[in-house]
């Protein structure tokens, strides 16, 4: 157990403040896809994984950054400078923006759908 908030176990991370598993070192963390294809990962990787809320990649982002991350790197090893703008599963108003999770500077943001970004799946702990 990390901080008394996490327990890491075959690449699951388990927080016990949220009640949520994330997904750790899958390979649709490393290569950026569109919104789209985004949305269509979790379906298939299956067992409840999704994309999170907005809320959720709150959840998880440092105040003040860490690593010159805003993600716990001992728990999320698997973020890098390279993969640290992360899609949610939440369209921002109407029209083709969707809200992302932007790890390198601690905000929430929205993007042009199309634009590609790494994913991280997340699921309610059963």
């Amino acid at each position: 157990m990390y901080n008394n908030r996490w327990i890491v176990t075959n690449n699951i991370a388990r927080d016990t403040e949220t009640n949520l598993e994330w997904l750790l070192n899958f390979n649709g963390s490393e290569a950026p896809v569109s919104c789209d294809e985004a949305l269509s990962m979790g379906k298939r990787f299956g067992k409840g994984w999704r994309l999170p809320t907005v809320r959720e990649l709150q959840s998880i982002m440092l105040k003040k950054a860490k690593n010159n991350l805003h993600i716990d790197t001992d728990i999320f090893s698997d973020v890098s400078r390279t993969t640290y703008i992360v899609w949610s599963d939440e369209q921002m108003c109407i029209g083709h923006h969707w809200m992302v999770a932007h790890f390198g500077i601690g905000i929430i943001s929205s993007f042009y759908k199309d634009s590609r970004y790494s994913v991280r799946l997340v699921r309610n702990r059963w």
